[in-house]
């Protein structure tokens, strides 16, 4: 009795490893992602060189990755702030000042997203000191003291607060851990389903 064998290699790697590959690549991109929203959940604001902070939520909750497709997948933000954190910046006014909020009611008021020319209240007033040029609030009442919101400046340089390829690194082993077991899974799936 004899028996033959025939080898279908370019076959199975169609059927069987690709897919299998694609299932261990959706696991380990999930894993990444993770570590990335981790990394993003200290205290902000961060110091530089360190990870970025959570003070809105807005980039951990941005953090996506795509469906694998020819092998490949993408992890990370479409926000431009996010790969301004990673490698850092300067930014330049485009009129004549950028403001940088001073306090939390500025911080708020900044994230209405509202021109600050067209804030009636509070009412702010744009002082010059030695020490550069200020959007202010008068308080009335016995203190008449001056609440400092906002500082003018012509540019602002953002020290590299690295939070991707940190996570990337980290992730490594785990994923992989993913992407090996991704493998063996889906391939026992698959030839399984190939007899």
């Amino acid at each position: 009795m004899t028996s033959t064998v025939e080898w279908k290699g370019d076959e199975f790697v169609k059927s069987v490893i690709i897919p299998a590959a694609h299932d261990g690549l959706a696991d380990a991109a999930r894993r990444v992602q993770t570590t990335m929203s981790n990394l993003l959940n200290g205290p902000s604001p961060s110091l530089p060189g360190s990870p970025p902070g959570n003070d809105t939520g807005a980039l951990v909750n941005s953090i996506v990755h795509t469906k694998p497709r020819n092998l490949r997948v993408s992890i990370g933000t479409n926000l431009p702030y996010g790969l301004t954190l990673e490698k850092g910046a300067t930014i330049m006014a485009r009129g004549k000042f950028l403001t940088i909020p001073l306090s939390d009611k500025a911080k708020r008021l900044r994230r209405q997203n509202v021109s600050l020319r067209n804030v009636k209240s509070p009412k702010l007033s744009f002082i010059r000191t030695p020490s550069g040029a200020y959007l202010v609030r008068n308080v009335g009442g016995a203190s008449k003291r001056t609440e400092f919101w906002f500082k003018l400046v012509q540019s602002v340089t953002i020290a590299p607060r690295p939070w991707a390829a940190p996570a990337l690194k980290a992730a490594k082993p785990a994923l992989q851990a993913a992407f090996s077991k991704g493998m063996e899974k889906g391939i026992a799936r698959r030839a399984g389903a190939a007899l």
